[in-house]
C-alpha cells in the first residue's frame, strides 16, 4: 500500500476491483502473478499519478475504465484469439490509456477512449461511427486510432505504449494551428457531435492557457519518472 501511496484499506479495494475487472476478460490462473500483480499496480499508480498531476479523481477514472472494460462483448470477442497472458497485458495497456485520456481530456476525453477501444475492438475506424466522426473532425486522430487499434489487435498494446499515446495525443490536441481550431468550432457550430468532442477535448487540453497542456505533461512526466526510480 505504501508503493500505491494510499491506505492499506483503499489499496486492497481498489486491487480487488482491478482484479476483478480482470477475471472477466481473462484466465488469470494461466497467467503469472507476479506479472498480473505488476500490471495491475501500474494500473493503479498510473491513475494515481495523472489524478494527482492533473486534479481529477482517482475514483472517476476507476469507474469510467471500469464501465469501458466490463461486459464490453466487442472487446471480450477481439481478445478471444489471445493467449490469457496477452489478454492482461492488452487489458492493462486499455486501462492505462483510458485513464489518461479521461484525465487529460475530461468527458470529451472519456468519449475519444471510447472511440479508440471501439475500433481497436472491431479492427478498424470505419467498423466505429464515434471513431469515423472523430477522424472527420480532425484527420490527424486517424495515425494515432490505426495504431491503437493494431497495438489492440496484435495483443502487444503495452501500459508504456499506451501512456506514451496518451501525452502524443494530449500533444497534438495542444498544437494545433488556428486554422485547425476554427474549422473544429465551425464543424461543431453546425452541430456535428464529434467535432463539439473535438472542440472540448481542445478546450480541456489546452485551458485557459496554451501552455497548460506542456505543464500538465512535464507534471505527469515527472510523476511518472519518479514511480520508475
Amino acid at each position: 500500500s505504501e508503493d500505491l501511496g494510499m491506505s492499506f484499506e483503499d489499496s486492497m479495494e481498489t486491487f480487488g476491483d482491478a482484479l476483478s475487472r480482470r477475471q472477466k476478460l481473462v484466465n488469470l490462473g494461466n497467467v503469472d502473478q507476479n506479472r498480473v500483480n505488476q500490471t495491475i499496480r501500474t494500473t493503479v499508480k498510473s491513475q494515481m499519478t495523472y489524478a494527482t498531476a492533473l486534479g481529477a479523481s482517482t475514483e472517476e477514472l476507476q469507474a469510467f475504465v471500469d464501465s469501458l472494460v466490463r461486459d464490453n462483448g466487442l472487446l471480450t470477442a477481439s481478445l478471444l484469439g489471445m493467449s490469457d497472458t496477452m489478454r492482461n497485458d492488452v487489458i492493462a495497456g486499455v486501462e492505462v490509456f483510458a485513464s489518461g485520456m479521461a484525465a487529460m481530456g475530461g468527458k470529451a476525453g472519456q468519449d475519444i477512449a471510447s472511440a479508440f477501444l471501439e475500433a481497436g475492438s472491431a479492427g478498424a475506424i470505419g467498423l466505429s461511427d464515434a471513431a469515423v466522426g472523430i477522424v472527420t473532425a480532425l484527420p490527424q486522430m486517424r495515425g494515432p486510432m490505426e495504431d491503437f487499434a493494431s497495438a489492440l489487435q496484435s495483443g502487444t498494446l503495452s501500459q508504456d505504449d499506451a501512456n506514451a499515446m496518451v501525452q502524443n495525443m494530449t500533444k497534438e490536441l495542444g498544437n494545433l494551428s488556428d486554422g485547425e481550431k476554427q474549422r473544429i468550432q465551425l464543424l461543431a457550430r453546425t452541430g456535428d457531435e464529434s467535432a463539439k468532442m473535438m472542440a472540448n477535448a481542445i478546450a480541456q487540453c489546452l485551458g485557459s492557457d496554451p501552455n497548460i497542456t506542456t505543464a500538465s505533461l512535464k507534471a505527469v512526466l515527472a510523476a511518472f519518472e519518479r514511480q520508475q526510480r
